[in-house]
């Protein structure tokens, strides 16, 4: 799972949106600000573009084991989605961004209640944790083509698919394998009652409660 966490990292901040000008290439992260004001783009809203790194940050909370460390990079990460300041002073009143602010403590607040129970969380809510994670950076690969139009528009020219959208994909991927590979796991538990099993649903690289 680390492997597939460090991959929607990377996608987010890697370029999504190619262009063959340096400068007018986009990252995720960037797309997050730049569709909330380009015309034509509020087909698909901009907080969607910051899923992969929210789940990122949900999924380092799950891998923290007991490290506070591993709780403070979560909120590191998690905190990356709030706005960029002034704009975070007002935030919780503003209609641009109060949703983005919202949800972002709503993240870290998640990632704190992760940590506290994850050692203890039951099988079946922990796998619909990296479900969840698997699905929600899946929204805005979708979404990319939804305002890529736009964006085309305004430059005036062709944009293509980055390394980071394909990085993402790729966690994306990684972690719907790991959640089907844990689900058959706890099928094949002979006891199905049991609220904690002895398959580490994080993977071989995450420690075990």
């Amino acid at each position: 799972m680390a492997i597939a966490t460090l991959a929607l990292l990377a996608g987010h901040f890697s370029p999504w949106a190619a262009h063959v000008t340096a400068a007018l290439t986009r990252s995720a992260h960037e797309l997050s600000i730049m569709t909330n004001f380009t015309p034509g783009a509020g087909v698909f809203w901009n907080e969607w573009f910051l899923l992969p790194l929210w789940s990122a940050a949900l999924l380092i909370a799950l891998l923290a084991g007991k490290r506070w460390l591993g709780l403070g990079l979560s909120w590191l990460v998690a905190s990356l989605g709030l706005p960029a300041y002034p704009h975070l002073l007002t935030a919780y009143a503003h209609p641009e961004y109060r949703l983005q602010f919202f949800v972002t403590l709503g993240v870290i607040g998640a990632a704190a209640g992760l940590f506290a129970t994850g050692h203890t969380l039951h099988t079946l809510l922990r796998l619909g944790v990296l479900f969840a994670c698997a699905l929600a950076p899946a929204v805005p690969l979708v979404g990319y083509f939804m305002v890529k139009p736009a964006i085309e528009a305004l430059y005036q020219g062709t944009v293509g698919i980055g390394l980071g959208w394909w990085l993402t994909l790729a966690g994306v991927g990684t972690l719907l394998l790991q959640v089907l590979k844990s689900w058959r796991a706890m099928r094949a538990l002979p006891d199905q009652r049991v609220s904690t099993s002895p398959v580490n649903l994080l993977g071989p690289d995450a420690p075990r409660p």
